[in-house]
C-alpha cells in the first residue's frame, strides 16, 4: 500500500516537472518571438520617420530659399550654415552639392562658398551595427554668388 502511494506521489512530481518545463520553453519561445517582432516594428518606424523627414526637410522654413517673401523651389545654402534642427534618433543628415562642383570640404562660415558638404544633424552611436541610407535630390541656391546648383540630401539612420 505504502509503495503505491509513493509511486503516485512520484508520478505527480514528474508530471508537474514536465508541465513546468513545457511552460518554461513556451515562455522562452514567446519572449524571443515578441522581441523579434518589436525590433521589426522599431525598424519600420525608423524608416517611416526618416522618409517623412526626407520629404519635409526641403520645405522647412529654416532651410527654404525665399525671395521677397515668395518661396522658391530651392534650399538656401547660407541658412544651412546656421541651422539648428531638433531631431531625435541616431542619424546623420547631410547635404552634398554635386553641381557645380566645389572643393570637397565641410561647409562652415569660414569655408563658405568653397565647400560642398553641409552637416545639418549628427548623432552617431558609439558602435554602428547597421545603417540605412536614403537620399533625395534638391536644388541648392547660393545667395552670396547668386548661383543655383544641384545637391543630394542624405539621411543615414544607425542602429
Amino acid at each position: 500500500m505504502e509503495n503505491r502511494g509513493q509511486a503516485q506521489n512520484l508520478e505527480t512530481i514528474l508530471v508537474i516537472i514536465i508541465i513546468t518545463m513545457i511552460l518554461g520553453i513556451a515562455l522562452i519561445v514567446f519572449t524571443n518571438f515578441n522581441t523579434a517582432s518589436l525590433e521589426t516594428q522599431r525598424q519600420q518606424f525608423q524608416q517611416q520617420q526618416s522618409l517623412s523627414l526626407l520629404h519635409s526637410l526641403p520645405q522647412h522654413p529654416q532651410l527654404q530659399y525665399t525671395e521677397l517673401g515668395y518661396d522658391k523651389a530651392a534650399v538656401d545654402a547660407t541658412k544651412l550654415l546656421s541651422t539648428n534642427l531638433t531631431i531625435s534618433g541616431r542619424k546623420k543628415i547631410a547635404i552634398t552639392q554635386l553641381y557645380p562642383e566645389k572643393p570637397e570640404a565641410l561647409c562652415s562660415l569660414s569655408s563658405y562658398p568653397e565647400c560642398n558638404t553641409y552637416i545639418l544633424y549628427s548623432n552617431l552611436p558609439p558602435t554602428i551595427r547597421n545603417q540605412e541610407i536614403i537620399s533625395l535630390p534638391l536644388n541648392l541656391y547660393h545667395p552670396k554668388t547668386k548661383q543655383q546648383g544641384f545637391a543630394l540630401l542624405t539621411i543615414t539612420t544607425y542602429t
